[in-house]
C-alpha cells in the first residue's frame, strides 16, 4: 500500500484557479458588484447619488450607506483596485482551464475513430436493438446509406471482436469540442482590449448642458485651484480658436505639443473640434421621477464645419476620430437663470403641442 502524494501549494493553486467552482465564485462576485455599478451612477454628482440609495434604505440612512459605498470604491467602481483584481482573477482562471483541459480535448478532436467492443457496446446506457428484413448485405448498405444522409461524410467499418458481424462506426462536427476554447480567447481578448484602454486611452468626462459646445474632456485627476485657473485659461483659448490646437498654440506663443501637454497636465484632453449638445431629452417611468430613456442630440464641428450629427443614448455613443462619446447621466444646470423648460401637451385625437417656459 502506497501513500498517496500530498500536492504542493503551487500545486493546491493551480487546481484552485482551474475549477469551475472557481470560476463561477469568480463570475458571481464581478456580476453582483456590477449589479451596485448599475444602480449607483458611476462619477455622479453626490447628491443625485444619495437619491438614490435612499429609494432602498430610506432619507436617514442614505448618507451614510453613501459614504461606505464611497469608501469602497463603488462611485467609481469600474476603476477600483478590487474589480480589477476580480477581473485578473477571472483571466486567470480562463487562462489555466485551457491549459489545463484544453490538450486532452485536442487529443479527442483528432483521435480515429474505432470499433467498439461487444462489452463497450452492451454498456451503453442508451442503445436500441431491432431486426431487419433481409440479407447482411443489403441491410449493411440500408444503414450506411442512413449514416451518410444524418450528415456523416466519414465513416468504415470493422468487424467486431467475438462476433460474426460488422459496425459502422461515423463521427460529425468533432471540432465543435473546441469552441468553448475559442469563447475563452474571445473574453480574454475583451479583458486584454479593456486593460490597454485604460492605461494607454483617456477616460474622462463633460458636463455638456443643453445647447452648449465645448472642445475639450477633463480627466478625474485632482488639480489646485492655481492649475483650474490656469486650465480655464487654456480651454477659453481653444474655444476661441473653434477646437483648432494649432491655432490656440499660435495664440499663445507655444507649440501645439507643448499647449497639448499641459493641457493634458491639468486633466484636460484638446479634441482638436468642437462638440455641442444640440438637444436633450428624457421620460420617466409614470409619475415617478425614475429615467425610463436619456438621450442628446450632438453635433460635432471641425474647422468650423458640420461634419457628424448623432443622438446618443446610453448605450448607442458618438464615435469621430478616436474618441467615443457615451451619454452616462444628466442633471440640471448650475446657473438656475438658463433654464428653459420645454412642455409638451396632447388633447384627445388632437395634435402635440410643444411650449417653452423660461
Amino acid at each position: 500500500m502506497t501513500n498517496k502524494k500530498e500536492k504542493t501549494f503551487t500545486e493546491k493553486v493551480w487546481d484552485s484557479l482551474a475549477s469551475v467552482k472557481m470560476a463561477i465564485i469568480i463570475f458571481a462576485l464581478i456580476a453582483s458588484s456590477s449589479v451596485v455599478g448599475t444602480v449607483i451612477e458611476q462619477n455622479a454628482d453626490q447628491q443625485k447619488n444619495i437619491e438614490i440609495i435612499a429609494k432602498f434604505v430610506g432619507f436617514s440612512s442614505a448618507p451614510t450607506v453613501y459614504r461606505v459605498l464611497d469608501a469602497m470604491g463603488f462611485m467609481d467602481m469600474y476603476r477600483s483596485w478590487w474589480f480589477k483584481a476580480f477581473l485578473a482573477a477571472f483571466s486567470a482562471n480562463l487562462i489555466i482551464c485551457t491549459i489545463d483541459r484544453f490538450p486532452p480535448v485536442l487529443r479527442l478532436v483528432r483521435e480515429k475513430l474505432k470499433p467498439l467492443k461487444d462489452e463497450q457496446f452492451r454498456a451503453f446506457s442508451i442503445k436500441k436493438e431491432f431486426l431487419l428484413k433481409g440479407s447482411q448485405s443489403d441491410a449493411r448498405a440500408s444503414l450506411t446509406e442512413a449514416v451518410r444522409g444524418l450528415g456523416f461524410r466519414k465513416h468504415g467499418s470493422s468487424e467486431s471482436k467475438g462476433e460474426d458481424g460488422w459496425q459502422v462506426y461515423a463521427q460529425r462536427q468533432q471540432y465543435s469540442r473546441l469552441g468553448v476554447y475559442i469563447t475563452h480567447v474571445s473574453i480574454l481578448f475583451l479583458l486584454v482590449g479593456a486593460v490597454v484602454g485604460s492605461v494607454l486611452g483617456f477616460s474622462g468626462f463633460l458636463n455638456l448642458p443643453e445647447g452648449a459646445t465645448y472642445p475639450v474632456a477633463f480627466g478625474r485627476k485632482q488639480i489646485t485651484n492655481q492649475e483650474y485657473g490656469e486650465r480655464n485659461m487654456l480651454v477659453d483659448t481653444l474655444m476661441k480658436a473653434g477646437g483648432n490646437l494649432s491655432q490656440a498654440a499660435a495664440t499663445l506663443g507655444v507649440s501645439d505639443d507643448r499647449f497639448a501637454g499641459r493641457m493634458r497636465t491639468l486633466a484636460a484632453e484638446p479634441l482638436g473640434f468642437m462638440v455641442k449638445n444640440e438637444e436633450f431629452e428624457v421620460s420617466f417611468y409614470g409619475q415617478s421621477d425614475m429615467a425610463k430613456e436619456y438621450s442628446s442630440l450632438l453635433v460635432v464641428y471641425d474647422q468650423g464645419v458640420e461634419v457628424i450629427r448623432k443622438r446618443i443614448e446610453v448605450n448607442d455613443p458618438l464615435k469621430y476620430k478616436g474618441y467615443t462619446f457615451y451619454q452616462s447621466s444628466y442633471g440640471m444646470m448650475d446657473d438656475q437663470s438658463e433654464f428653459v423648460f420645454i412642455l409638451g401637451a396632447q388633447g384627445m385625437g388632437g395634435a402635440p403641442e410643444r411650449h417653452e417656459v423660461r
